[in-house]
């Protein structure tokens, strides 16, 4: 009898499995919100009052759309035309933003862009002379 009420258990465990515990999750359903981590490389001697575009980047490590905004300058998806405005972007594609260069040397300049819940900077550096 023990033994019958001891494999009536082991099989309702396996069955019925233990709680909120999820043993196999399913990532390929997951979209996520973040690419995966990413960097502008600062840009620095750069002439004074004049547009900055940092180096192109592909995002990856998400899936569906992202959303993107951005403070102090501007973004351009895929090559596209540069905006200032929130936007989505999808796996797979690339991003570069933009802003004009300080007024004095010497000075820097930051643009801010946010993809999903991933933030980065851009920054340049005016020259000192």
């Amino acid at each position: 009898m023990t033994i019958m009420l001891l494999v009536a258990c082991i099989v309702s465990v396996g069955i019925a499995g233990c709680g909120d515990v999820n043993w196999f999750p399913d990532d390929s359903s997951s979209s996520g919100t973040a690419p995966t981590a990413f960097t502008f490389a600062n840009k620095e001697s750069v002439a004074l009052s004049t547009t900055v575009q940092s180096d192109t980047v592909t995002l990856s490590g998400f899936t569906g759309a992202l959303a993107v905004t951005v403070s102090g300058g501007e973004y351009s998806v895929n090559g596209g035309t540069f905006t200032s405005s929130t936007g989505t972007v999808l796996p797979n594609q690339s991003l570069r933003v933009q802003h004009t260069s300080a007024s004095t040397a010497t000075t820097s300049t930051t643009t801010t862009i946010t993809v999903g819940t991933y933030t980065t900077t851009f920054t340049s550096i005016t020259t000192s002379s």
